[in-house]
């Protein structure tokens, strides 16, 4: 059992249990509706429950070890066949889930959950152990059954029930008995374990006698469809010797529901273990405050390591390369390879996968669409895509409020889907890849998509738009207004959503992230939202550049290419200056102008374009130079001062201290002005 010295370590070890809990009932549910399941989810499920009953009867957590033991007896009395398999079981313990992932939260925040919940969830678990079908099976076999009396004495309960639910199902049996050199048995019953796993389920190994002290020998007990030539064909060549057992008997099934799935539809790709133990394991949990401070001493170190490249420079433009000049410029480039190599490694430990977020979203999206009545599948691709473990935290509330959105406002009810020619069942696609220096995260529904004409009405309605002008307002301007406070197209208000609060809170929290969201959406055929992302805000590369008199600092990893721009090179298209780039019309922003807007436009001498890329929109920044490019961590400059397009600031040593550029800020107030200024 691990140890923990802090609550803190509790609250990790559990969210970890919790994800894992809520990913196999998923797929337990999953085999439920597809009238196969594998006992070796079941079990995991089991292992779970036992295991956060253990830690939290170690913190004296009475309430969540009272209930994490009532679903661990539920379950074990599942895997051993005496409580039917159905989806009455899965939602209870997803609500049991629910509930003690709401117990945690509560925990971490120094407050509780009222007793009244986890009696309430304790009551339905102790109906359903009650119920008739919670018997013991009692097994019987033939007096000439072919086997070992001795191997079938030292069964365990549930590999002897797994025996008999392989008969139940019309199984062969086999015994292989098979022998390993003591220095390599260990990965060698593995490696044969796995591989009659391919064909069959292995019920029970078993130590056994042999000849050879060097040897060990094992007994492995399996059930198959597969005929006996099947299986010796499949086996030889191994050191095997591989019996058919014969004469073996159980009780007649009894009659099963069309709705429960018993033992005897299990699939026979289980593993043997009843419990296990956790391996030793090299990861060590860490707070994530601690990693930002050693990220700030490493930014400072970066700033330390910039002063000592300008000392030698200096150095040998007085001296030459020579001396006291060389040996710093050694000691220069090793102690930049080494900071960037423990940058890498810093930024590294950042990392998290999505699915961390995805799992998530599982249990919300079953909730919801339970309280809605709707019928709601998730579909996830990419969870192993890796974020910043700060990026992921600030994304689960964008997301939330998406789902909310799409299972609410998007996804039909089974009965208007029908009409419309689709399958009852809605589905969410939640996708996430890599798309150069950032990720991309997509969330798309096959509901029935946004209705420019009534968001159009709303705006009017609401007098962000005058009717004249909302009539020649683009698709991308309308939807626009989605994301204005307050703007909602519900007509009633329900506990899910309609009082339009959502998706200017989306818009906040990933600009917060210097993050952008795009939506495409049809009407009839669903809505797609694309959340374009950084990979981490830790320590980035940037250009430094000057816009007038002032330095700044752009992210590099937002930047495409840097054009040489001469005044003749911007056209005006309606009223906006713009560039063109192979055959594409970029439009310009004037940084200085921007930021400053009584500055007047340079009208002589060459400048730089800095063309930035986000999501799918393109604008070319024009500067006045670029001095280097730089390694910087970005600095909060508090709640107080939020200004459009600043992301932070940053210290570079003796080059003083700049604002950082927001490039997604900048993007979708370039972009998306018209809407505005239309307003």
């Amino acid at each position: 059992m691990t140890e923990f010295k802090d609550i803190n370590e509790f609250l990790a070890e559990a969210e970890e249990i919790i994800s894992e809990l809520s990913n196999t009932l998923s797929k337990l549910s999953d085999g439920i509706n597809a009238g196969r399941v594998d006992p070796d989810i079941l079990n995991s499920i089991f292992r779970s429950a036992h295991t956060l009953k253990g830690i939290s009867g170690m913190f004296g957590f009475a309430d969540m070890a009272t209930l994490t033991h009532k679903m661990e007896d539920i379950l074990d009395s599942v895997r051993m066949g005496r409580l039917p398999v159905n989806h009455d079981i899965v939602n209870i313990m997803f609500e049991a889930v629910d509930l003690i992932n709401e117990m945690i939260v509560a925990k971490g925040k120094g407050e509780e959950v009222g007793h009244d919940k986890v009696d309430a969830i304790i009551v339905r678990l102790n109906r359903i152990g009650e119920s008739p079908s919670s018997l013991s099976v009692v097994s019987t076999y033939s007096e000439d059954a072919d086997i070992d009396k001795g191997i079938l004495g030292v069964l365990t309960e549930y590999e002897e029930h797994r025996l008999q639910q392989n008969m139940k199902a019309g199984n062969t049996i086999f015994l292989a008995g098979v022998e390993f050199s003591i220095a390599a048995f260990d990965d060698g019953l593995v490696e044969l374990t796995d591989f009659l796993k391919s064909v069959g389920e292995v019920i029970a190994t078993l130590p056994s006698t042999g000849d050879s002290k060097d040897t060990l020998h094992f007994d492995i007990l399996f059930g198959t469809q597969k005929d006996a030539a099947y299986i010796e064909e499949m086996l030889k060549g191994r050191n095997l010797t591989v019996r058919r057992v014969k004469g073996l008997s159980v009780p007649a099934p009894q009659a099963e529901s069309a709705r429960d799935i018993t033992d005897s539809q299990l699939s026979l790709e289980a593993r043997t273990e009843e419990t296990t133990l956790r391996s030793m394991s090299n990861t060590v949990r860490v707070d994530i405050r601690r990693l930002d401070n050693i990220m700030n001493t490493v930014g400072e170190l970066s700033q330390l390591k910039a002063s000592i490249s300008q000392i030698a420079d200096k150095l040998r433009l007085e001296m030459g390369f020579k001396g006291l000049a060389i040996e710093l410029s050694k000691i220069d480039k090793n102690l930049e390879k080494r900071l960037k190599e423990l940058q890498d490694n810093m930024i590294e430990v950042r990392m998290v996968p999505v699915n961390q977020l995805f799992d998530k979203l599982m249990r919300a999206i079953r909730k919801l669409s339970r309280e809605i009545g709707k019928e709601v599948e998730l579909i996830t691709s990419g969870g192993d895509t890796e974020l910043d473990k700060l990026i992921i935290e600030d994304l689960a509330d964008p997301l939330m409020h998406i789902i909310r959105n799409a299972i609410d406002h998007g996804i039909e009810t089974p009965a208007e889907r029908e009409k419309a020619g689709k399958a009852r069942t809605g589905a969410i696609v939640l996708k996430a890849y890599q798309k150069g220096n950032h990720v991309a995260i997509e969330v798309e529904d096959d509901g029935a998509g946004m209705n420019m004409e009534v968001i159009r009405k709303k705006a009017v309605d609401r007098m962000l738009v005058d009717e004249a002008a909302s009539h020649v307002l683009s698709k991308e301007e309308v939807l626009e207004f989605i994301f204005l406070p307050g703007f909602s197209t519900k007509k009633e208000v329900s506990e899910v959503s309609g009082r339009g609060v959502g998706m200017d809170v989306v818009k906040k929290n990933i600009s917060r992230i210097s993050g952008a969201i795009d939506i495409d959406t049809e009407q009839g055929m669903g809505t797609r939202i694309i959340l374009t992302l950084p990979i981490t805000l830790a320590i980035i590369q940037a250009l430094i550049i000057t816009a007038g008199a002032r330095k700044y600092a752009i992210p590099s990893g937002s930047v495409l290419e840097i054009l040489n721009i001469r005044q003749d090179d911007i056209k005006t298209m309606e009223r906006k200056e713009v560039v063109y780039l192979r055959d594409r019309t970029i439009p310009v922003l004037r940084l200085e102008q921007f930021f400053y807007r009584g500055t007047a436009a340079r009208q002589e001498g060459e400048m730089y374009g800095v063309v930035v890329g986000l999501a799918e929109s393109l604008l070319c920044i024009l500067v006045d130079s670029i001095v280097e490019q730089q390694d910087i961590v970005i600095k909060s400059l508090g709640k107080l001062l939020k200004v459009t397009g600043i992301a932070g600031a940053t210290d570079i040593g003796d080059m003083g201290t700049f604002l950082v550029v927001d490039v997604a800020g900048i993007v979708t107030a370039a972009t998306r002005g018209a809407g505005k200024r239309a307003a």
